[in-house]
């Protein structure tokens, strides 16, 4: 039987003999210094490696500023969309009952030659308007107002943790969850 990860190659076996059983011992003692000397290794060129990637890139922390700035403009021009979108529904709103009236008056005409599917057309336009309007009122809204607040969350977290060197930004504020309407927009 072969055992997975760091101690492939090590058989287990049990011999009848005893000398057969000393036999596989030493040679799992040294695959095991092996495997030792591998570890002892790579841990002691870990630090040098972090040292040496920190000096290669030393204008790392403005590009994450400058990132996450980014990210904060645009939720919050997610959210004036959002906003834009509302008021505009309003208005087509307003404009499609007018059309959905005049289609309504037309049908009662007694000479009217439009098809039946027009004035069902107009009424769904006016339904589904009125369906964006409530999703936009219910659930954009709020869900463009927890972006842009998680993401001045995440910027806030993110710019201390950096300014404060050792502690991780977890340390400096609790973790929340994500509301239940930022949850659904995103």
């Amino acid at each position: 039987m072969v055992i997975p990860g760091l101690l492939r190659g090590l058989r287990v076996s049990f011999s009848d003999s005893l000398p057969g059983l000393l036999q596989e011992l030493d040679d799992h003692a040294k695959h095991l210094r092996f495997i030792d000397d591998r570890l002892t290794t790579t841990q002691a060129l870990v630090p040098k490696a972090l040292g040496k990637m920190k000096c290669e890139v030393p204008g790392h922390e403005k590009d994450v500023k400058a990132a996450l700035d980014q990210l904060l403009e645009d939720a919050n021009v997610i959210e004036e969309q959002v906003i834009t979108i509302k008021d505009r529904l309003h208005d087509s709103i307003n404009e499609a009952m007018g059309f959905n009236d005049l289609m309504n008056r037309q049908f009662e005409y007694k000479g009217n030659r439009l098809p039946a599917e027009m004035s069902e057309f107009s009424g769904t336009v006016v339904s589904n308007l009125n369906r964006a309007q409530d999703m936009a009122k219910k659930d954009m809204i709020s869900g463009a107002k927890d972006l842009v607040r998680l993401a001045n969350e995440v910027r806030t977290q993110i710019l201390a943790g950096s300014m404060a060197g050792a502690l991780p930004a977890a340390w400096l504020f609790p973790p929340t969850s994500r509301p239940r309407a930022a949850r659904d927009f995103l």
